[in-house]
């Protein structure tokens, strides 16, 4: 008899760790903030520091989906935080019980390999380049090398904010040799294998310190916190978490305080992603 409550005993012990197993696993499970690409190197920072004052704490960031990816997880249940490029419209804030919170702006940046010597752009340069009308950097007074150009879809978001303020950058045919870039990943390797290309991307996801490629100024003007901050380095897109309040755990409405906290801001702004007055200095 004590064999056999011995043997119940082992068997209860080893649901409860099974069952405290798969408790944890669904916890962690909603702790995933899937969405857009640009705001995916900026919140992984901010996951990884929240995470290293929390241990057993897990905010998972995974690769983009895209802002419309994002909505239907918020929507669906499947995720209780989305990462979006852009602030929610009337309608979906009505209409889908959602909230949002703006925490950062990034600057939308052309991008060259390594071998490009040029280290600024006018629009009028950025319009001849993409269109093929000049197909050498010599053309431009740089080191000679063919200009491979990289290139998104028009519904990409940084593409979006190039055309919002570059009107005639949306009327460029771009030139015949031009490469799609399908994410952000192969944007950034496209332009590190082809030393003289040129593209685009958001700063933070430039990979600063990655000598493989480097950001150009724009009119003579860096990209940077500041300047997008001040509104002297026009083109940017705001990243912006979008949640149903009665999805949230705790860990995750701790997780939104910390993004806008003052530790949060100290963490975006090293990948010089612009914070909003609103916020914590």
């Amino acid at each position: 008899m004590r064999q056999m409550e011995s043997g119940w005993a082992s068997l209860r012990r080893v649901a409860a760790t099974v069952g405290l197993l798969w408790a944890g696993l669904a916890a962690a499970a909603t702790n995933v903030i899937p969405g857009a690409g640009p705001p995916e190197i900026g919140l992984r920072a901010l996951a990884a520091e929240y995470m290293r004052q929390r241990p057993g704490v897990v905010i998972d960031v995974p690769p983009s989906i895209g802002i419309a990816g994002g909505l239907r997880a918020l929507q669906s249940g499947e995720a209780s935080i989305a990462r979006l490029a852009r602030r929610l419209t009337e309608d979906e804030l009505r209409s889908g019980g959602l909230q949002q919170v703006v925490y950062g702006a990034d600057a939308v940046v052309f991008v060259a390999g390594r071998d490009v010597s040029i280290t600024n752009l006018t629009e009028a340069q950025a319009l001849a380049l993409f269109s093929g009308t000049s197909d050498d950097w010599e053309m431009l007074s740089g080191t000679p090398g063919p200009v491979l150009v990289f290139y998104r879809e028009p519904s990409e978001i940084a593409h979006q904010a190039l055309r919002r303020n570059i009107p005639a950058f949306a009327q460029v045919k771009f030139t015949a040799s031009a490469k799609l870039a399908n994410s952000d990943t192969e944007m950034r390797e496209g332009l590190a294998r082809y030393r003289t290309a040129l593209g685009w991307m958001t700063l933070s996801t430039s990979g600063i310190g990655d000598d493989r490629i480097r950001a150009l100024n724009f009119h003579g003007v860096a990209a940077s916190a500041d300047t997008v901050a001040s509104g002297r380095y026009p083109m940017k897109v705001e990243h912006v978490l979008a949640y149903r309040e009665s999805l949230l755990n705790e860990d995750m409405r701790r997780f939104l305080a910390f993004v806008t906290s003052a530790e949060g801001a100290q963490v975006l702004r090293k990948l010089q992603i612009a914070v909003p007055r609103t916020l914590p200095k």
